[in-house]
């Protein structure tokens, strides 16, 4: 009749040892549709599963990068010398490592504030009498006349302290 078909055959062996043996005859245009229906549902049943899987890392990807953003930008401020800017409480206080990442540059931060306060205080007081250094002084004179300040400049010279020092040493110079 033109129809064609697929044969499949089957044998068991029941409880008592007799073999059986199973033939089917299925037109070939069913199995095609069968098997057409199959990949349909198939490749829709992956589609939707890279929908699924995608959106997941959408969000899991700015609930990630949305706050190391923040950080990042925090950091930066920190380097550009922005001591004021501050991090978000939620990602100081979580439990994750984002939340370390948040501590540690808030650690960060006061440590190197700490520190730059005592570099400038170094830098312009002097380190045996902890007074005011010529560069304090050149500082605070720039900017009095910057302001248009009056006011008054006292020099104070210890002649020949050298001696004191070649001849006496710089500890006695010092203890002086």
């Amino acid at each position: 009749d033109g129809v064609s078909y697929s044969v499949d055959s089957t044998t068991m062996t029941d409880e008592l040892g007799l073999g059986w043996s199973f033939i089917t005859f299925v037109e070939t245009s069913e199995y095609r549709i069968t098997a057409n229906k199959i990949g349909m549902i198939s490749f829709l049943s992956y589609l939707l599963l890279e929908i699924i899987g995608s959106f997941a890392m959408i969000l899991i990807a700015n609930k990630m990068i949305g706050p190391l953003g923040e950080i990042s930008r925090h950091l930066t401020e920190i380097g550009e010398g922005n001591f004021k800017s501050e991090l978000n409480g939620k990602h100081l206080s979580g439990k994750d490592e984002i939340g370390e990442i948040a501590r540690a540059a808030n650690k960060m931060k006061h440590s190197l504030q700490k520190l730059l306060e005592h570099v400038n205080h170094i830098a312009r007081h002097d380190y045996l009498t902890n007074l005011p250094n010529r560069r304090f002084f050149i500082d605070k004179l720039t900017e009095e006349l910057t302001a248009k300040r009056p006011g008054a400049v006292f020099l104070l010279d210890i002649n020949n302290f050298k001696m004191v020092n070649d001849t006496m040493g710089h500890f006695i110079g010092d203890a002086l």
